[in-house]
């Protein structure tokens, strides 16, 4: 009766051992997956990261497009203003003349609408 109940311990150590080590099989094995996991959320935040420095370094060059654009219309519409305030003192007009109006056309802000043309930037 001592041998059967020693075989039964047996047992009952060999499947609990057994299950123990399945047990630690499966705690290694969602550890791996949980790493796995990890590393996989780290690459993808820095692609994230790194699209949207990308992104941004874009806008940025576009806004620096719109900018340079705006300066070259501003430089283009003062030469022209010069060359017409020139021809207009070549017809006899004074400079005092056209300082004047300039105070005029200032007081009056719906005569001074700056009417620019946006372009888009070029694919940089």
């Amino acid at each position: 009766m001592i041998s059967k109940l020693y075989a039964e311990l047996d047992e009952e150590q060999n499947a609990a051992s057994t299950a123990a080590n399945e047990e630690m099989c499966m705690i290694l094995r969602l550890q791996k997956e949980k790493a796995e996991i990890e590393m996989d959320l780290r690459q993808f935040k820095r692609f994230a990261e790194e699209k949207m420095e990308h992104d941004h370094q874009h806008e940025l060059l576009a806004l620096e497009y719109l900018l340079y654009k705006r300066k070259q219309s501003i430089q283009a519409h003062t030469c022209g203003t010069q060359a017409y305030k020139h021809r207009m003192m070549s017809y006899g007009f004074a400079e005092f003349d056209f300082d004047r109006e300039k105070n005029i056309l200032s007081r009056n802000t719906g005569m001074l609408d700056n009417h620019f043309e946006y372009e888009l930037a070029p694919n940089i």
